[in-house]
């Protein structure tokens, strides 16, 4: 897919939107704690769906952004990772909804996966700011909000903090590429 200033713009926006979904989502796993229903959980499944598949576009149009206009591939494994894993706890999420047993090795595996996700975010992070050409744009505070969302949920007390810095990050990341999309021909 090509990148164009359509392409960019749209992706600035859906990352605001992914910044959106997560807060009812981040509520709805308190929410869960208390009320347990196939319902509440079918919602929060919808809503990780959703959030998965704009942070799948916002990503790979990230890559493509840092690969034709910075010459920049420092990051790509790191993205690959942080896309599957979020696909594999997507996945997980909704076949929790078919039964217990799925449910609760869904659970586990998100708990377990949360820790090398947060380093991998943190790293991702580090390296956006090591990115020649970037220093001073607001790549640097994306940067910096990755590795603190990556040190939250990799320290996994602190994730409610992570949340919040990466609702930032994605308000961050949108602005970043509704920017590239006023430089970028149609």
């Amino acid at each position: 897919m090509a990148l164009t200033s359509v392409r960019l713009t749209r992706a600035g926006w859906l990352a605001v939107a992914n910044a959106i979904v997560t807060v009812p989502l981040f509520l709805f796993s308190f929410m869960l704690a208390l009320d347990d229903s196939h319902g509440a959980r079918a919602v929060q499944t919808i809503l990780t769906l959703i959030s998965t598949l704009l942070f799948i576009y916002v990503m790979l149009t990230l890559l493509d952004y840092l690969s034709s206009s910075h010459q920049s591939h420092d990051v790509h494994m790191l993205v690959k990772l942080l896309l599957w894993m979020n696909i594999a706890v997507t996945v997980l999420s909704m076949l929790g909804l078919l039964s217990q047993p799925l449910r609760e090795a869904g659970g586990l595996f998100a708990i377990i996966l949360v820790v090398p996700y947060g380093v991998t975010q943190a790293v991702f992070g580090y390296r956006l700011l090591r990115l020649p050409g970037l220093m001073g744009t607001r790549f640097k505070l994306f940067g910096v909000l990755n590795i603190i969302t990556g040190v939250c949920f990799a320290l996994v007390v602190p994730i409610p903090v992570g949340l919040l810095t990466s609702v930032a990050a994605d308000v961050i990341l949108g602005k970043v590429l509704l920017e590239a999309a006023e430089k970028q021909p149609s």
